[in-house]
């Protein structure tokens, strides 16, 4: 496994030494800094592709025969009446006579008839049947304490978060429950895909998370994952308790709440580990408007900020392993990346246009990062065969056309993040149930 993930990074490496070669060469202003950036990015990108990819990685927890004997489901909910029944609908399912559910939805001050639609389901349930479904009517305080207060009232030792508007897999919860029978394991991720695919937005929102779960299984590998995706992620909840639970001032509960794991442990001295069950699959939807996609993005990447900032005493820290001395140092790159690539972008396309700068290296290298991540890409669905829902299609297309188009939009999507992580925004992001943005 090693020496494949080592021959992938050299030949990224050797990639990124000769696009840097080209660049110096053609447009010596505007090269050291970008390609330093791709470089950073790509080598461990790769490596992370390789390792997440592999049939049955070493350093992977294999998912074991003897699950918890069930499992306590958090699902916060606000003014979700329209797709909180399909997300519960399709909870029921996963419980059975040897592997019962509990559902705590924790209801944040909803205005809508959320609370109401629960109500009326619980009260259908049988008493003695596997899945057991209580409501929580809470004040409006955010999605954080509304986590919380459903954490508290759990009882398995395995916790999941589900998003109110997100539906599961067959066997989805037994298989990401699972690897919590080793007692390292504190947290574990599922694979989250987007089913409204369909549009030049969502299409490219397909390819990003079908790659996030190649890329997470690496990161696992690596004992270095940053994120359990809030949509669907396990935690013991004894660890989650002791780290403080879902932070309640955070535009990224979820992400956080992994830093607060990692910093516990890091504290006491312990490793953990946190694997990406890739069959272990959730379908959500994706914002389907700009405006709803640039708001995601904003919160998401304020939060990351913001999260960074606060446990920047993990950076370089030795005691928190792979996650301080590796993963960290690159997500500094991630925080500057938006700023200095649309910069280097900009300074490039003034170049062209006066005639000062020559635009073929800056087309050899989006060409290089397409194909790179068509690859990515092709890997990713090699890993997700098993899913019962095809790609959409011209998915490949997608993959071959982000370093043109998608990957700058990201960029520009969040700069406002900056300001938002400045002053500390906090705001709760609606589910998307259909092409009109809700709330917005």
């Amino acid at each position: 496994m090693l020496p494949t993930a080592l021959g992938v990074a050299s030949v990224a490496a050797a990639g990124i030494a000769g696009l840097s070669w080209v660049l110096h060469h053609f447009a010596p202003t505007t090269a050291a800094l970008p390609a330093l950036f791709v470089a950073l990015d790509l080598v461990p990108t790769a490596v992370a592709a390789t390792l997440g990819g592999a049939p049955s990685p070493e350093n992977l927890l294999p998912v074991a025969s003897g699950a918890p004997q069930g499992v306590s489901v958090l699902v916060a909910a606000f003014n979700e009446e329209a797709c909180i029944l399909q997300t519960l609908a399709s909870l029921q399912r996963q419980a059975t006579p040897t592997f019962p559910v509990e559902v705590i939805v924790a209801d944040d001050g909803s205005t809508d008839g959320t609370a109401e639609r629960v109500e009326h389901l619980a009260a259908t349930i049988p008493a003695d049947g596997p899945l057991s479904l209580r409501l929580l009517r809470l004040p409006h305080s955010g999605k954080g304490g509304a986590l919380n207060s459903a954490l508290a009232a759990a009882t398995y030792p395995v916790v999941v978060t589900v998003d109110a508007d997100t539906e599961l897999d067959a066997e989805a919860l037994r298989r990401l429950a699972a690897p919590f029978v080793e007692p390292a394991v504190t947290a574990a991720a599922g694979a989250v895909v987007v089913r409204n695919a369909h549009g030049f937005l969502l299409r490219h929102q397909f390819v990003e998370y079908r790659k996030n779960t190649l890329l997470r299984r690496g990161w696992s590998a690596l004992g270095a994952l940053d994120q359990v995706p809030g949509a669907f992620g396990a935690y013991r909840a004894a660890e989650l308790r002791r780290a403080g639970g879902f932070p309640t001032d955070s535009l990224t509960e979820d992400y956080e709440a992994i830093f607060r794991l990692r910093a516990l442990a890091a504290g006491e001295g312990r490793k953990v580990q946190i694997p990406t069950i890739a069959d272990a699959r959730a379908y959500t939807e994706g914002p389907a408007t700009l405006a709803g996609f640039v708001r995601q993005r904003t919160r998401w990447f304020a939060g990351f900020l913001s999260t960074l900032f606060r446990f920047r005493g993990l950076i370089f820290a030795s005691n928190a392993g792979s996650f301080g001395l590796l993963k960290l140092p690159l997500k500094l790159v991630d925080a500057a990346l938006p700023v200095v690539g649309l910069l280097a972008l900009l300074q490039l396309l003034v170049g062209v246009a006066f005639g000062t700068h020559n635009p073929l290296p800056l087309l050899a290298f989006l060409a290089f990062r397409a194909l790179t991540d068509a690859a990515i890409y092709l890997r990713a669905q090699r890993l997700a065969a098993g899913d019962p829902r095809p790609a959409p299609p011209l998915a490949v297309a997608n993959a071959l056309a982000e370093p043109f188009a998608f990957a700058w939009l990201k960029m520009l999507a969040v700069q406002r993040a900056y300001v938002w992580a400045a002053r500390r925004t906090e705001t709760w992001e609606p589910s998307r149930i259909s092409p009109v943005e809700i709330g917005h």
